[in-house]
């Protein structure tokens, strides 16, 4: 049987494809991290960079963690069947770009909350290791998180243009 979006791959196929695209975004992102903390490569970063740098990074790796969850979740289905998920290759540039949405968003909601223009935490603004852990944690719920920060802003669907209900009609 084909892949819906890649005719040319069989479902196995593509599963070992979106395998190794995680394995080489998570070395990646590694190898950034390695690269600014460790000065490899005679590499030096300011450190008001280094803490925007190490938001990004953080932040694409919890959307990595949030992709590799899922993608475990539909190829194992959890024992005894214990997941109801499975493999939908149509979803591929949504599993695509999770990281990649989640490192923006996390970037983003770092800049925004070192400026007060987000109620909900405070970060100090010069530590890397906390414009990490704080972006991982963003970009693993970016989903979740936008929705709370619109919530508390006052900006709820019909604002946006969509109608209520409009989300579950197919």
């Amino acid at each position: 049987m084909n892949s819906e979006l890649f005719p040319t791959l069989t479902e196995v196929q593509q599963k070992w494809l979106e395998f190794a695209y995680l394995c080489l975004l998570l070395c990646f992102g590694i190898g950034v991290l390695g690269a600014i903390q460790f000065k490899w490569g005679g590499l030096e970063v300011a450190v008001h960079h280094k803490v925007y740098l190490f938001s990004f990074v953080g932040g694409m790796l919890g959307g990595w963690a949030f992709d590799t969850k899922w993608f475990y979740r539909v190829i194992a289905k959890g024992r005894d069947g214990q997941y109801k998920c499975h493999w939908e290759s149509r979803k591929f540039f949504w599993r695509f770009f999770i990281p990649h949405i989640s490192a923006l968003v996390a970037l983003v909601s770092y800049i925004a909350a070192t400026r007060g223009l987000v109620p909900l935490i405070e970060i100090n603004d010069n530590c890397p290791s906390s414009a990490f852990a704080a972006s991982f944690i963003i970009g693993y719920f970016s989903d979740s998180f936008i929705g709370v920060i619109a919530d508390k802003i006052g900006i709820n669907k019909t604002d946006v243009g969509i109608r209520p209900g409009a989300e579950n009609a197919k």
